[in-house]
Protein backbone atom coordinates (compact mmCIF):
# COMPACT_ATOMS: atom_id res chain seq x y z
CA UNK A 1 0.00 0.00 0.00
CA UNK A 2 1.24 3.50 -0.82
CA UNK A 3 0.38 6.84 0.70
CA UNK A 4 1.76 9.95 -1.01
CA UNK A 5 4.24 7.70 -2.76
CA UNK A 6 5.43 5.97 0.43
CA UNK A 7 5.28 2.19 0.62
CA UNK A 8 3.77 1.71 4.08
CA UNK A 9 5.72 -1.52 4.54
CA UNK A 10 8.78 0.71 4.84
CA UNK A 11 7.38 2.07 8.12
CA UNK A 12 8.01 -1.31 9.75
CA UNK A 13 11.64 -1.03 8.67
CA UNK A 14 11.85 2.55 9.91
CA UNK A 15 10.49 1.57 13.31
CA UNK A 16 13.10 -1.21 13.59
CA UNK A 17 15.91 1.14 12.53
CA UNK A 18 14.92 3.91 14.94
CA UNK A 19 14.57 1.38 17.76
CA UNK A 20 17.74 -0.64 17.16
CA UNK A 21 19.86 2.18 15.67
CA UNK A 22 21.81 -0.48 13.82
CA UNK A 23 21.13 -1.90 10.36
CA UNK A 24 22.17 -5.46 11.24
CA UNK A 25 20.05 -5.61 14.40
CA UNK A 26 17.11 -4.01 12.62
CA UNK A 27 17.34 -6.63 9.87
CA UNK A 28 17.38 -9.42 12.47
CA UNK A 29 14.44 -7.85 14.32
CA UNK A 30 12.12 -7.91 11.29
CA UNK A 31 13.54 -10.94 9.47
CA UNK A 32 15.04 -9.21 6.42
CA UNK A 33 18.48 -9.26 4.88
CA UNK A 34 20.82 -6.44 5.85
CA UNK A 35 21.01 -5.30 2.23
CA UNK A 36 17.22 -5.03 2.06
CA UNK A 37 17.15 -2.87 5.20
CA UNK A 38 19.90 -0.63 3.84
CA UNK A 39 17.97 -0.24 0.59
CA UNK A 40 14.79 0.56 2.50
CA UNK A 41 16.62 3.21 4.53
CA UNK A 42 17.74 4.85 1.30
CA UNK A 43 14.14 4.98 0.05
CA UNK A 44 12.92 6.38 3.36
CA UNK A 45 15.57 9.10 3.30
CA UNK A 46 14.54 10.04 -0.20
CA UNK A 47 10.85 10.21 0.72
CA UNK A 48 11.32 12.28 3.89
CA UNK A 49 14.23 14.31 2.49
CA UNK A 50 16.02 13.67 5.76
CA UNK A 51 18.82 11.33 6.90
CA UNK A 52 16.54 9.94 9.66
CA UNK A 53 19.61 8.30 11.23
CA UNK A 54 23.15 9.63 11.04
CA UNK A 55 26.52 8.67 12.44
CA UNK A 56 27.52 10.52 15.63
CA UNK A 57 30.32 9.39 17.93
CA UNK A 58 30.63 6.14 15.98
CA UNK A 59 26.99 5.14 16.40
CA UNK A 60 23.77 5.68 14.50
CA UNK A 61 21.59 8.35 16.11
CA UNK A 62 18.14 9.52 15.00
CA UNK A 63 17.89 12.99 13.55
CA UNK A 64 15.39 15.45 14.98
CA UNK A 65 12.78 14.18 12.51
CA UNK A 66 13.66 10.59 13.40
CA UNK A 67 13.02 11.26 17.09
CA UNK A 68 9.71 12.95 16.24
CA UNK A 69 8.56 10.05 14.06
CA UNK A 70 9.35 7.23 16.51
CA UNK A 71 6.39 7.59 18.95
CA UNK A 72 4.00 8.24 16.04
CA UNK A 73 5.29 5.14 14.27
CA UNK A 74 4.89 2.97 17.35
CA UNK A 75 1.32 4.08 17.87
CA UNK A 76 0.48 3.52 14.21
CA UNK A 77 2.01 0.03 14.12
CA UNK A 78 0.41 -0.94 17.43
CA UNK A 79 -3.02 0.03 16.13
CA UNK A 80 -2.36 -1.74 12.84
CA UNK A 81 -1.50 -4.86 14.85
CA UNK A 82 -4.80 -4.63 16.73
CA UNK A 83 -6.69 -4.26 13.43
CA UNK A 84 -4.88 -7.22 11.86
CA UNK A 85 -5.78 -9.41 14.84
CA UNK A 86 -9.44 -8.37 14.93
CA UNK A 87 -11.71 -11.38 15.33
CA UNK A 88 -8.70 -13.61 15.98
CA UNK A 89 -9.18 -15.63 19.14
CA UNK A 90 -6.22 -15.48 21.52
CA UNK A 91 -5.05 -18.93 22.56
CA UNK A 92 -2.52 -18.52 25.41
CA UNK A 93 -0.94 -21.93 24.94
CA UNK A 94 -0.17 -21.19 21.28
CA UNK A 95 0.89 -17.54 21.68
CA UNK A 96 4.44 -16.44 20.85
CA UNK A 97 4.81 -12.75 21.54
CA UNK A 98 6.40 -10.20 23.83
CA UNK A 99 4.34 -8.15 26.27
CA UNK A 100 5.80 -4.84 27.45
CA UNK A 101 4.86 -3.57 30.92
CA UNK A 102 5.92 -0.31 32.58
CA UNK A 103 6.33 -0.67 36.34
CA UNK A 104 8.49 0.35 39.27
CA UNK A 105 11.28 -1.80 40.68
CA UNK A 106 9.04 -2.31 43.73
CA UNK A 107 6.22 -3.79 41.63
CA UNK A 108 8.74 -5.82 39.62
CA UNK A 109 10.11 -7.41 42.79
CA UNK A 110 7.04 -8.01 44.94
CA UNK A 111 4.23 -8.56 42.44
CA UNK A 112 5.45 -9.46 38.96
CA UNK A 113 6.98 -12.86 39.89
CA UNK A 114 3.47 -14.22 40.48
CA UNK A 115 2.34 -12.78 37.13
CA UNK A 116 5.27 -14.37 35.31
CA UNK A 117 4.64 -17.70 37.05
CA UNK A 118 1.06 -17.61 35.77
CA UNK A 119 2.19 -16.70 32.25
CA UNK A 120 4.69 -19.57 32.17
CA UNK A 121 1.92 -21.92 33.26
CA UNK A 122 -0.72 -20.77 30.77
CA UNK A 123 1.31 -19.24 27.92
CA UNK A 124 4.81 -20.75 28.14
CA UNK A 125 6.05 -19.29 24.85
CA UNK A 126 5.31 -15.63 25.55
CA UNK A 127 7.82 -13.26 27.11
CA UNK A 128 7.30 -10.29 29.38
CA UNK A 129 9.53 -7.22 29.24
CA UNK A 130 9.40 -4.93 32.29
CA UNK A 131 10.53 -1.36 31.72
CA UNK A 132 10.95 1.26 34.46
CA UNK A 133 8.68 4.17 35.17
CA UNK A 134 10.76 7.24 34.40
CA UNK A 135 10.20 10.81 35.55
CA UNK A 136 6.44 10.57 35.95
CA UNK A 137 4.72 13.60 37.46
CA UNK A 138 0.95 14.00 37.96
CA UNK A 139 0.78 17.08 35.77
CA UNK A 140 -1.31 15.86 32.85
CA UNK A 141 -4.72 14.21 32.63
CA UNK A 142 -3.34 11.75 30.12
CA UNK A 143 0.08 11.28 31.69
CA UNK A 144 0.24 7.49 31.65
CA UNK A 145 -1.54 7.24 28.32
CA UNK A 146 1.12 9.46 26.77
CA UNK A 147 3.89 7.49 28.43
CA UNK A 148 2.53 4.15 27.20
CA UNK A 149 2.39 5.39 23.60
CA UNK A 150 5.76 7.15 23.77
CA UNK A 151 7.53 4.04 25.00
CA UNK A 152 5.68 1.45 22.96
CA UNK A 153 4.33 -0.41 26.00
CA UNK A 154 1.15 -2.46 26.21
CA UNK A 155 0.21 -1.57 29.78
CA UNK A 156 1.50 -0.01 32.98
CA UNK A 157 1.25 -0.70 36.69
CA UNK A 158 1.69 2.52 38.64
CA UNK A 159 0.35 4.48 41.63
CA UNK A 160 -3.20 5.66 41.00
CA UNK A 161 -2.22 9.33 40.89
CA UNK A 162 -0.08 8.68 37.81
CA UNK A 163 -2.77 6.95 35.77
CA UNK A 164 -4.60 8.83 33.03
CA UNK A 165 -7.91 10.36 34.02
CA UNK A 166 -9.08 10.12 30.40
CA UNK A 167 -8.70 6.33 30.20
CA UNK A 168 -10.05 3.48 32.35
CA UNK A 169 -7.80 2.04 35.03
CA UNK A 170 -8.24 -0.84 37.46
CA UNK A 171 -7.09 -0.91 41.09
CA UNK A 172 -4.83 -3.93 41.62
CA UNK A 173 -3.59 -3.85 45.19
CA UNK A 174 -3.13 -1.52 48.14
CA UNK A 175 0.22 -0.64 49.69
CA UNK A 176 1.33 1.38 52.71
CA UNK A 177 4.70 2.89 53.57
CA UNK A 178 6.76 2.13 56.64
CA UNK A 179 10.24 2.91 57.95
CA UNK A 180 13.39 0.80 57.98
CA UNK A 181 16.54 1.29 60.04
CA UNK A 182 19.68 -0.73 60.63
CA UNK A 183 19.17 -3.49 63.18
CA UNK A 184 21.89 -1.95 65.36
CA UNK A 185 20.76 1.67 65.00
CA UNK A 186 21.37 3.05 68.53
CA UNK A 187 18.80 5.84 68.29
CA UNK A 188 15.69 3.93 67.27
CA UNK A 189 13.79 1.53 69.51
CA UNK A 190 10.52 -0.21 68.75
CA UNK A 191 8.88 3.10 67.93
CA UNK A 192 9.97 6.26 66.18
CA UNK A 193 8.95 9.78 67.20
CA UNK A 194 8.23 12.50 64.67
CA UNK A 195 11.08 14.54 66.16
CA UNK A 196 13.59 11.72 65.69
CA UNK A 197 12.23 11.01 62.20
CA UNK A 198 13.02 14.61 61.22
CA UNK A 199 16.44 14.55 62.89
CA UNK A 200 17.84 11.33 61.43
CA UNK A 201 19.46 11.35 57.96
CA UNK A 202 17.30 9.77 55.25
CA UNK A 203 17.83 7.63 52.17
CA UNK A 204 15.17 8.14 49.53
CA UNK A 205 14.42 6.54 46.18
CA UNK A 206 13.15 8.82 43.47
CA UNK A 207 12.34 8.38 39.79
CA UNK A 208 11.58 12.09 39.57
CA UNK A 209 13.47 15.35 39.45
CA UNK A 210 13.27 15.81 43.23
CA UNK A 211 12.35 13.95 46.40
CA UNK A 212 9.27 16.11 46.83
CA UNK A 213 7.78 14.61 43.68
CA UNK A 214 7.68 11.01 44.94
CA UNK A 215 4.43 9.59 46.28
CA UNK A 216 5.59 9.67 49.90
CA UNK A 217 7.43 12.98 49.38
CA UNK A 218 4.26 14.81 48.33
CA UNK A 219 2.26 13.31 51.21
CA UNK A 220 4.90 14.29 53.76
CA UNK A 221 5.13 17.80 52.34
CA UNK A 222 1.36 18.24 52.62
CA UNK A 223 1.54 17.05 56.23
CA UNK A 224 4.36 19.53 56.97
CA UNK A 225 6.85 16.74 57.79
CA UNK A 226 10.44 17.53 56.82
CA UNK A 227 13.22 15.02 56.11
CA UNK A 228 16.96 15.51 56.27
CA UNK A 229 17.86 13.82 52.98
CA UNK A 230 21.42 12.52 52.92
CA UNK A 231 21.34 9.98 50.08
CA UNK A 232 19.17 9.81 46.93
CA UNK A 233 19.10 6.60 44.90
CA UNK A 234 17.33 5.89 41.58
CA UNK A 235 15.25 2.93 42.82
CA UNK A 236 13.94 1.31 45.99
CA UNK A 237 16.20 -1.73 45.73
CA UNK A 238 19.29 0.36 46.50
CA UNK A 239 17.87 1.88 49.69
CA UNK A 240 19.04 -0.90 52.09
CA UNK A 241 22.64 -0.58 50.85
CA UNK A 242 22.83 2.90 52.38
CA UNK A 243 21.02 2.05 55.63
CA UNK A 244 22.74 -1.12 56.86
CA UNK A 245 25.45 -0.20 59.36
CA UNK A 246 24.43 3.49 59.51
CA UNK A 247 22.08 5.76 61.44
CA UNK A 248 20.04 6.51 58.31
CA UNK A 249 16.35 5.80 57.88
CA UNK A 250 14.24 4.96 54.84
CA UNK A 251 10.51 5.31 54.14
CA UNK A 252 9.57 2.49 51.78
CA UNK A 253 6.66 0.23 50.71
CA UNK A 254 5.77 -2.16 53.52
CA UNK A 255 6.04 -5.34 51.44
CA UNK A 256 9.61 -4.47 50.51
CA UNK A 257 10.49 -3.55 54.09
CA UNK A 258 9.22 -6.88 55.41
CA UNK A 259 11.10 -8.83 52.73
CA UNK A 260 14.36 -7.00 53.46
CA UNK A 261 14.02 -7.47 57.22
CA UNK A 262 13.90 -11.25 56.69
CA UNK A 263 17.22 -11.35 54.83
CA UNK A 264 19.17 -8.24 55.89
CA UNK A 265 20.25 -6.69 59.22
CA UNK A 266 17.34 -4.25 59.13
CA UNK A 267 14.36 -3.50 61.36
CA UNK A 268 10.89 -2.34 60.36
CA UNK A 269 9.55 0.53 62.46
CA UNK A 270 6.08 2.08 62.14
CA UNK A 271 6.11 5.55 60.62
CA UNK A 272 5.37 8.33 63.14
CA UNK A 273 2.64 9.95 61.06
CA UNK A 274 -0.69 9.16 59.43
CA UNK A 275 -0.42 6.20 57.10
CA UNK A 276 0.78 6.83 53.58
CA UNK A 277 -1.19 4.45 51.40
CA UNK A 278 -1.10 3.88 47.66
CA UNK A 279 -3.26 2.00 45.19
CA UNK A 280 -1.21 0.35 42.47
CA UNK A 281 -3.35 0.43 39.33
CA UNK A 282 -3.34 -1.16 35.92
CA UNK A 283 -3.73 0.93 32.78
CA UNK A 284 -3.77 -0.38 29.22
CA UNK A 285 -2.48 1.54 26.23
CA UNK A 286 -5.36 2.98 24.21
CA UNK A 287 -3.71 1.54 21.10
CA UNK A 288 -4.11 -2.01 22.49
CA UNK A 289 -7.40 -1.70 24.33
CA UNK A 290 -9.20 -4.08 21.97
CA UNK A 291 -6.38 -6.56 21.40
CA UNK A 292 -7.53 -10.01 22.61
CA UNK A 293 -4.02 -10.82 23.85
CA UNK A 294 -3.86 -7.66 25.97
CA UNK A 295 -7.38 -8.23 27.28
CA UNK A 296 -6.26 -11.70 28.39
CA UNK A 297 -3.05 -10.35 29.95
CA UNK A 298 -4.94 -7.62 31.81
CA UNK A 299 -7.41 -10.12 33.25
CA UNK A 300 -4.55 -12.42 34.24
CA UNK A 301 -2.81 -9.58 36.09
CA UNK A 302 -6.06 -8.59 37.83
CA UNK A 303 -6.53 -12.20 38.91
CA UNK A 304 -2.97 -12.36 40.26
CA UNK A 305 -3.67 -9.22 42.34
CA UNK A 306 -6.61 -10.80 44.16
CA UNK A 307 -5.70 -11.55 47.78
CA UNK A 308 -2.22 -10.15 47.24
Amino acid sequence: MRLKGLDLNLLVVLDALLTERNVSRAALRIGLKQSAVSSALGRLREHFDDALLEWRNRQMTPTTLGYELLPVLRTLLQRADVISNANHAFVPGDAQQEFVVLCSDYVAQVFMPRVIARLMEEAPRVSLSMRPLIGLLPRSRNLMGDELERRGAHLAIAPKEFTSADQPSVNLFHETFTCIVARDNPHVGERLSAKLYAALPHVIATFMDSAANTVEGRRLDRAGIARKVEVIVPNFLLVPEFIVGTERIGTVPSRLAQAWARTMPLRVVPAPFAAIDVWETLQVSAAHAGDPAIVWLSRTIEDCARNF
